[in-house]
């Protein structure tokens, strides 16, 4: 297998190993899967005997339990038990990731960061910018608008302030690993999975992107928006390197999503799959969506380029050096110590 020694973009880094092999990506992608299923039960099963302890699910009637544990699948950032599911069991994906790469020869690992074979921590704290203030001004404007309007935007607070503390906690220490996870999986293996047998960056972005979106089980308005952060942020990988600006970005929007959710000021605390109730809010969500990450996509490239982040990389041989001419100290002059 012929190994690519220039610099590469990220998609393409598998094939600057020595290790790689067209089938090990595949291999890769079976044994992350496997992985992924073992390590998700091992976060499962726990929580299911904690949401026995506390009475989220009661065995006592069988048909009943299995409406409990339907429920318990579904998102809801009021239930601590609900959140450690839920985002445990995406958390996961991470480790199954890593072990995949190690399992197959794709090593080192680290080429799933960025194509430095690292996370690059700077640019993950600069990139945090344009995260937050996008995802304040995606979830501010539309309260702006609404309001303007004269539309109801927010219900009152109704979680207890004690359980929304403990909900909080499992939030902002959990989300950032399920919002990670997501990113390698689908802007970082996938993406770099085809892009070992295909070239042509469009393939590494489109596919992952459409199957990021369709494992979301939303509207037709929130397929949409998911897909649409998905594309934006594979570009914003290709464009830049490395998974870390989209890190910063999910990782950002979940954690203000999942809080706001957590406080019932939407009128619920269950992340339902209906986003728009009708057209026009569907409209307003699709167009708030794509401004919000075109404008996210231009001011991260931007930094990106100011910063001198490089997007090419990968496993680069030296050229070793010159011979050193045995003979070559016979035609040099000493040097008189006593100058």
């Amino acid at each position: 297998m012929t190994i690519d020694n220039a610099a590469q973009p990220f998609h393409r880094l598998f094939r600057t190993l020595d290790g790689y092999r067209w089938w090990r990506p595949l291999l890769a992608l079976l044994l992350a899967v496997v992985y992924y299923l073992v390590l998700s039960i091992a976060v499962a099963l726990p929580v299911l005997v904690l949401a026995v302890v506390t009475g989220d699910v009661s065995f006592a009637d069988p048909s009943q339990a299995q409406t409990d544990i339907e429920n318990l699948a579904l998102i809801d950032a009021a239930s601590p038990v609900s959140l450690l599911l839920a985002l445990g069991s995406l958390a996961v994906m991470l480790p199954a990731v890593h072990l995949a790469l190690l399992s197959t020869g794709l090593r080192p690992a680290g080429v799933r960061h960025s194509v430095a074979f690292r996370l690059r921590w700077r640019w993950l704290w600069l990139s945090s910018l344009p995260a937050l203030v996008m995802v304040a001004a995606g979830i501010g404007i539309p309260m702006l608008i609404g309001l303007a309007l004269g539309q109801d935007v927010l219900d009152e607070f109704t979680t207890d302030p004690l359980l929304f503390a403990g909900c909080a906690v499992i939030i902002l220490l959990l989300t950032p690993f399920q919002a990670a996870a997501e990113e390698y999986v689908f802007r970082g293996f996938l993406a770099q999975m085809l892009g070992s047998w295909v070239r042509y960056a469009p393939v590494a972005i489109i596919v992952p992107t459409a199957l990021f979106a369709s494992l979301h089980l939303y509207d037709a308005a929130g397929l949409a928006s998911v897909a649409i952060f998905g594309f934006g942020a594979a570009v914003v990988v290709w464009r830049t390197g490395g998974l870390e600006a989209g890190i910063t970005y999910h990782t950002l929007n979940n954690i203000a999503a999942f809080l706001l959710l957590a406080t019932g000021m939407y009128g619920t605390t269950v992340n339902e799959s209906e986003t728009a109730s009708d057209a026009g809010e569907a409209v307003m969500v699709i167009v708030t969506t794509l401004l919000g990450t075109v404008l996210w996509i231009v001011w991260v490239l931007w930094l990106a380029k100011r910063k001198g982040i490089t997007r090419l990389g990968g496993r680069i041989p030296v050229a070793p050096a010159p011979p050193v001419d045995p003979g070559a100290h016979d035609s040099v002059i000493p040097l008189d110590p006593r100058g």
